[in-house]
């Protein structure tokens, strides 16, 4: 049995008139004392007045600015001495090549770093 076109219609304006109440409803501006200290070190120059969400609702997704270390200067080897090292031969990596220099960068070492700071 499908529901009466008066009741579709009923849920339809129910519907429409709680999203048009969510999209209305503004999150008041952060008062100076709302805004954490590490927060105004870290994004000096956020106008944090300028908001969608409420800032109590943020919460912490992982490490600190700059608490993942890059690989600075990597020392590269032969595919042989990676072996020796414990480089699988089906092991993941990202590979470049730039002008006939090629390099691989395991990924179980890059999900650690992140990022790597190479001369090439």
């Amino acid at each position: 049995m499908h529901p009466s076109p008066i009741r579709a219609t009923g849920l339809a304006a129910c519907a429409a008139a709680l999203l048009t109440a969510i999209a209305a409803a503004s999150v008041p501006a952060a008062r100076a004392d709302d805004v954490p200290a590490s927060w105004k070190l870290e994004w000096g120059k956020t106008d944090f007045s300028k908001r969608n969400v409420d800032l109590g609702e943020i919460k912490s997704g992982g490490p600190p600015k700059d608490g993942i270390p890059s690989i600075d200067n990597p020392k590269f080897t032969s595919i042989a001495k990676a072996r020796e090292a414990g480089l699988k031969d089906r092991e993941p990596v990202i590979g470049l090549e730039i002008g006939g220099d090629a390099r691989a960068y395991p990924l179980r070492i890059l999900a650690w770093h992140e990022m790597v700071n190479a001369i090439i």
